[in-house]
């Protein structure tokens, strides 16, 4: 396992130290297309109600496609993922799952894995960044970020990663 030191407001973290919560049935099916939509159903597919159990079901490498709608949710992803968002919106308001709550606060996206893939997505009313990306290579896309408590997308800690195309 690589562990690393992110510096987050003068604060050491390990962020090797969190778990990835990917269970070995995802890991073992590998990449797979999930959808995700607050009412269970998307274009007619049955459909994930939280993005964070579309991640995982997904398993690294997947793919989550989320509907339009609201999720309220502060998405931590411990894995390659991709996320693509269809007029998705995502305010975790003051939600407390985060492994970062304490120091920075909830986040819409926790990026602390490599190679995630973040698109058409609006983050919203975070009380700490709309997207904080730690993990390196990654790529936000095509992301409104708007109302957020520190940052609309925070790179820190982040190498090689690509970030285009953003409000």
């Amino acid at each position: 396992m690589r562990l690393r030191v992110l510096s987050v407001l003068g604060v050491g973290v390990l962020l090797g130290a969190f778990p990835t919560a990917v269970t070995s049935a995802a890991a073992a099916a590998g990449p797979s297309k999930v959808f995700v939509s607050s009412s269970g159903s998307c274009a007619g597919k049955a459909a994930y109600i939280t993005i964070s159990g579309g991640v995982a079901a997904a398993g690294p490498g997947g793919t989550v496609q989320v509907c339009p709608g609201t999720c309220t949710e502060d998405v931590v992803l411990g894995f390659p993922v991709t996320l693509q968002g269809a007029n998705a919106v995502v305010d975790p308001g003051d939600d407390m799952s985060s492994p970062l709550y304490n120091l920075i606060g909830s986040n819409a996206f926790t990026v602390l894995a490599p190679n995630v893939t973040i698109r058409g997505f609006t983050v919203e009313e975070a009380s700490g960044d709309g997207i904080f990306l730690a993990g390196d290579h990654g790529l936000i896309q095509n992301v409104l970020a708007q109302n957020n408590g520190v940052n609309g997308i925070n790179v820190d800690g982040s190498s090689y990663s690509t970030i285009r195309s953003n409000r």
